[in-house]
């Protein structure tokens, strides 16, 4: 098998995996056996339910700017040198051997 035929039996598995994954979302959807993730309720602090869309979308905000926005910390992490460098190259494309 050609580096070139192998690309596109690889690509053709991915499409069908794809397709299925589709298709098993749509029937759960149709089965009413699916919860969109944006249709999750969405508490405050305090617990209690955000109805509006402008509440939902402070409430994300806040979470974010809490979990993203952190001090920096107050030691240095300890990582060691390493001992030897490693040959990670990326390949090209085509230079790939398949299993």
């Amino acid at each position: 098998m050609t580096n070139e035929s192998t690309w596109r039996t690889w690509q053709h598995k991915q499409k069908r995996l794809h397709i299925k994954e589709t298709l098993y979302k749509i029937t759960k959807q149709v089965c009413g056996k699916f919860r969109s993730i944006t249709t999750a309720p969405i508490k405050n602090k305090e617990g209690q339910l955000l109805t509006s869309e402008t509440a939902q979308e402070a409430r994300w905000t806040e979470h974010f700017n809490e979990v993203l926005n952190r001090p920096a910390p107050e030691t240095e992490p300890d990582i060691k040198e390493a001992e030897e460098d490693l040959d990670n190259t990326p390949e090209k494309r085509g230079n790939h051997k398949s299993h």
